[in-house]
């Protein structure tokens, strides 16, 4: 049997959208305090709120009493070397802030809800702190020494899993939006505002495109778009990207990737469709260079036409194309980027 734990420092990593707090950061910030209390009713239990400077400036006490109110003891505020504009596009660079200050604080525990960012930039915090991660769980739990014990859906969400993450720390978990009710406001809650620097440096793990910003590319709404030009790693690079965006454009859609291109460094997470990223139902969807795996079909599946580019002419995704097109990707879309501007014309 372990030894009962004493205390226990609890992270909860947030996500800011206009000066506010996302609703899943502050059920996060509400359960946690619901663990934390029961650590034995140990005061030296705590809660933090966790954020990027870069994201938050001048809001500082909006979301300190936002976080205070959903249980938080304090609200800390990470501050790198900053080049603002840049760190705001570069998930690796807030992994970075949030695995340095973690390797000088120690908590015990991190969370982070699993939006799209969360899905991005807890891996790599996990990665650096040499931790494990648990990702989407839907319900969490203290033993009596402190060890987190995540639940999460397994095999196709026939199953539900235990995890535990018995010999590193901190243990780190996100947690899809929606599992934990909103707190209620604590309404005389006060949360100690500090600010901890980090010294983590722009850019991070993934590259900065300049010229093109996918994240938010014209029609680039992926759950209502009715035209999606999706890449894969045959697209090759992520200069290759902007060919895509070019044509997305010109047909007044949205750019999507596969797994396989956002783990290349190609594209942002937020692009990603398949089983660990977005689902679509667009009218038309274009797949350059993907080749077709189950995992991304199952992303892609109620699109209402599918054409497919691809050089290698066994490649599964063919299978499940209207229209399948043999060749160089890259030939080929400049050619119907040709086509459409004459028709424009």
């Amino acid at each position: 049997m372990r030894e009962q734990f004493c205390s226990l420092k609890i992270w909860v990593v947030c996500e800011t959208k206009g000066g506010r707090t996302l609703p899943a950061s502050l059920e996060l910030i509400g359960e946690a305090a619901i663990l934390a209390g029961g650590t034995d009713g140990n005061p030296e239990s705590s809660v933090a709120a966790i954020f990027s400077s870069e994201s938050c400036a001048g809001q500082e006490e909006r979301l300190a009493s936002e976080a205070a109110a959903a249980g938080a003891c304090e609200a800390a505020f990470l501050k790198g070397k900053a080049d603002g504009a840049a760190n705001l596009a570069d998930d690796g660079f807030f992994a970075r802030e949030i695995a340095t200050a973690a390797a000088k604080e120690c908590p015990d525990i991190m969370l982070m809800a699993a939006t799209a960012l969360g899905r991005s930039v807890f891996p790599r915090t996990a990665a650096l702190l040499g931790t494990g991660l648990t990702a989407d769980c839907t319900a969490l739990r203290l033993e009596e020494d402190g060890t987190l014990v995540q639940t999460r859906p397994a095999y196709g969400a026939n199953l539900l899993a235990e995890v535990v993450c018995e010999h590193s720390r901190p243990q780190m978990a996100t947690v899809r939006p929606g599992v934990f009710p909103l707190p209620s406001p604590r309404v005389e809650a006060v949360s100690v505002i500090r600010q901890i620097r980090t010294e983590a440096e722009s850019p991070g793990i993934f590259r900065i495109l300049s010229g093109i910003d996918l994240a938010g590319a014209a029609g680039a709404d992926l759950a209502d778009a009715r035209v999606v030009v999706a890449g894969g790693k045959g697209v090759g690079s992520a200069e290759g990207f902007i060919l895509l965006d070019r044509l997305a454009t010109l047909l007044g859609g949205a750019v999507a990737a596969s797994r396989s291109a956002v783990e290349a460094g190609y594209a942002p997470y937020a692009r990603q469709v398949g089983q660990t990223g977005r689902t679509v139902r667009p009218e038309l969807y274009i797949a350059c260079g993907i080749s077709g795996s189950i995992q991304h079909l199952a992303g892609m599946s109620g699109a209402g036409c599918v054409i497919a580019i691809n050089a290698d002419p066994d490649a599964p995704i063919f299978d499940h194309a209207d229209y399948g097109i043999v060749g160089d990707l890259h030939g080929i879309i400049e050619s119907m980027l040709s086509i459409l501007k004459e028709r424009a014309d």
